[in-house]
């Protein structure tokens, strides 16, 4: 059986837009706000962010709320990213707007500008009831370096609780031209849209994508500066400017995260003739494309959105996962590598590591691969990823022979409890360790358990052939290897969800039909 892997989901933080007036105040943009003192502490600049930022979204009844950030830029212009409030109307989805913890609401009176590219738009509102916001000003992007310290703004999600102008002080730790790594203390979900500030209270970015807890990417708030020179004469309604291809781009993720493929990929297709240089849309049109089984495609568009600027880790590690399915290991191990080297936050690093043991367990590189597994353990990851690192060092000691180490490692993983393909996984691991020791009949016990767990899996009732084979029963055999060749010819693979971010696969070795025709023409 081949090690369990990871996908890293790229469902991340999409940016929402909305045009605002020309005739609102933007004279911000280029020196300091008469709020912000000179040299402000640390304290100053979160209690001024927090008062210029909004809680910010879509409300609907036929789905969940999406609620986002933003903040002023102007008496009535707000920042915020394009898929915070980029649903529809017919969806009966309308749009709300309040200071943070402040009984301060605002109305959208309509768009002034947005750039779909850099998931950033510019909102003009009316304050309905409360006390008037600070206003950010907006500073030089292009000055930023890796190591500057940071505070961060946002209303994150914590559980089933939404809190409201939650600051989280970090630093930049990667930049490029297109965008910032920021990592900091709560960055996650329902941040997007919201302040980077520096050390002087000035915007220096906008957070556009979340990935994992305390760490994220921002838009440079140079790319505001370019939006804000170049407002059209008058307003969009909501209505109208969501009807436009590009935006309608950022609904398409939303129906490919409810299964609706085709269509999503319709409207990816728009947006990349539209804007041939449009990174995101091609990351997420490669998401779409591999769930449709075009893996060749997906690849061809990961590597354009990499060319494009895109080099997220999670890119590389996307890419890889694909190579990997198509049993291009060597190109996979690559991929991961240079995802490992942009230093990605702990739980996607985890994550990465365990897929790359996938590949090396594929490519024999059985030490590789149980060394890339205990770096995954030892960065404490999230339980799922935990548990599939244990089941694939499990398997690679057992390739190793070391197969008390490997029954071991898939005892941990039981005692965890992780979800019932990843459980399939270690009673698969376990059992074929077991039968390396000779212990057939408690190697039956575990195949029948991943059975129960994963009934669709072909390698198992294969591992389960074998044992009964040893023991001499035939019947069980032929029912066995009969199965496993049915369930092959089915499908390669077999896919469950494991938690929100990460799907597990139970990957099918290239040689079982072989091996299993070549059992049954024994047995004639």
């Amino acid at each position: 059986m081949k090690s369990t892997k990871i996908v890293i989901a790229l469902i991340g933080c999409f940016a929402l837009g909305i045009f605002l007036s020309c005739t609102s105040s933007i004279k911000q943009q280029t020196g300091q706000s008469e709020n912000v003192s000179i040299q402000p502490n640390l304290e100053q600049i979160a209690e001024i962010g927090k008062a210029s930022t909004v809680h910010i979204g879509s409300l609907s009844v036929e789905s969940p709320p999406a609620l986002g950030s933003g903040f002023f830029i102007g008496h009535d212009l707000i920042v915020t990213n394009i898929h915070v409030v980029s649903q529809r109307s017919f969806d009966g989805a309308v749009s709300v707007v309040k200071l943070v913890n402040k009984p301060t609401w605002y109305t959208v009176e309509g768009v002034v500008a947005s750039d779909p590219k850099w998931d950033l738009v510019i909102l003009k509102v009316a304050k309905v009831t409360g006390e008037d916001p600070q206003i950010l000003s907006l500073g030089d992007s292009d000055t930023v370096k890796a190591g500057d310290s940071i505070i961060v703004i946002g209303n994150p999600n914590q559980g089933r609780k939404r809190i409201q102008g939650d600051v989280s002080k970090g630093t930049i730790s990667r930049r490029t031209p297109h965008f910032f790594r920021v990592q900091a203390r709560n960055v996650r979900s329902g941040y997007s849209g919201g302040p980077v500030l520096n050390v002087r209270g000035d915007v220096i970015g906008i957070i556009s994508r979340g990935h994992g807890v305390g760490a994220g990417y921002a838009v440079p708030s140079n790319h505001l500066q370019a939006l804000l020179k170049d407002i059209p004469a008058q307003t969009k309604s909501l209505e109208e400017w969501r009807e436009e291809p590009l935006i309608r781009y950022y609904q398409a993720a939303y129906r490919a995260a409810l299964g609706k493929f085709a269509s999503a990929i319709k409207d990816y297709n728009t947006a990349i003739r539209l804007a041939p240089d449009f990174a995101d849309a091609y990351i997420n049109r490669a998401d779409t494309r591999e769930e449709l089984g075009d893996l060749e495609g997906a690849i061809k568009d990961y590597s354009t959105a990499i060319r494009l600027g895109a080099d997220y880790a999670f890119v590389y590690a996307s890419r890889a996962k694909v190579r990997s399915d198509l049993s291009d290991n060597k190109g996979a191990i690559e991929d991961y590598n240079t995802a490992i080297r942009l230093k990605p936050e702990d739980n996607l690093l985890a994550a990465i590591y365990v897929n790359r043991s996938s590949a090396k367990v594929d490519s024999g590189d059985y030490k590789g691969a149980i060394e890339d597994c205990n770096a995954a353990i030892r960065l404490k990851p999230q339980e799922a990823i935990l548990a599939i690192a244990y089941v694939n060092r499990g398997e690679a000691k057992s390739d190793l022979g070391d197969h008390t180490g490997a029954i071991e490692d898939c005892n941990t993983v039981i005692g965890l409890k992780p979800t019932d393909t990843i459980l399939a996984g270690a009673y698969n691991v376990r059992g074929k360790a077991k039968a390396n020791q000779g212990d057939n009949i408690d190697s039956i016990v575990d195949y029948n358990k991943a059975i129960q767990l994963e009934p669709d899996h072909p390698e198992t009732y294969y591992n389960r052939s074998v044992a009964n084979a040893a023991l001499g029963h035939i019947s069980e055999v032929v029912t066995d290897l009969k199965t496993a060749l049915k369930l092959l010819e089915q499908a390669n693979s077999i896919s469950k969800s494991a938690d929100e971010t990460t799907r597990v696969h139970l990957n099918v070795r290239p040689d079982l039909k072989v091996d299993i025709e070549k059992a049954l023409r024994g047995l004639e």
